[in-house]
């Protein structure tokens, strides 16, 4: 996740921006699904 932070904040296309974007957000929802699972109920 930070190399993409990192790419997000160099990207000047759009279109790139809106990809990497919303990639990121992908790799957030996987990572808060398996911390999640970590949670005891």
């Amino acid at each position: 996740m930070l190399e993409r932070l990192d790419r997000i904040e160099r990207t000047t296309d759009r279109d790139e921006l809106i990809a990497e974007l919303r990639e990121l957000v992908r790799e957030v929802a996987e990572w808060v699904a398996a911390e999640a699972d970590m949670i005891p109920a």
